[in-house]
């Protein structure tokens, strides 16, 4: 009696070592095999396998015509989403391209009437060109605060003017 409990016992224990030490790894399956949760092997052929039985060893199995039906729909809402931003890029750096058009054209036509006129008066022009360079600086400056030549000290400030 004691000799078929034992018998039963190992018998019951081999099966249960055999049922844990293998896998079965299912066509459209891959397996990731995982020692003490660090993956260590991946298995991607259909069929039985060994493995070192529970809590070190683990399978997780995965299911490709799911996940490549994922990774299908993920890459069709992204695409569209590209391509919406691709072409709001296109329209962004063609209205550029004409705004830099437009002011290049203007800056050109500018420059040749400017041209034309030196042609027939250089030195009138040149003094003109100095006199708008002038005004420009003036306008930057602000109400300038002049001194007598040969002044020494510190001119009071803009700030200094205003109180």
């Amino acid at each position: 009696m004691i000799l078929l409990r034992c018998s039963i016992a190992v018998i019951v224990a081999g099966l249960l070592l055999a049922y844990g030490s293998s896998f079965e790894v299912r066509e459209a399956q891959n397996a990731i095999f995982t020692q003490f949760g660090n993956p260590v092997r991946t298995v991607r052929k259909p069929g039985l396998h060994g493995k070192i039985p529970w809590p070190i060893e683990q399978v997780h199995p995965i299911d490709m015509e799911t996940q490549k039906r994922e990774a299908e729909g993920f890459a069709k809402g992204k695409i569209p989403a590209a391509r919406a931003e691709t072409d709001k890029l296109i329209k962004e750096a063609t209205a550029y391209e004409a705004s830099l058009v437009a002011k290049a054209k203007a800056e050109l036509s500018v420059f040749t009437e400017t041209y034309e006129q030196y042609r027939r008066n250089p030195a009138l022009v040149s003094k003109r060109i100095a006199m708008e360079t002038f005004e420009q600086i003036m306008q930057d400056v602000g109400n300038p605060v002049f001194a007598r030549p040969g002044t020494r000290g510190i001119l009071p400030t803009q700030e200094a003017k205003r109180d």
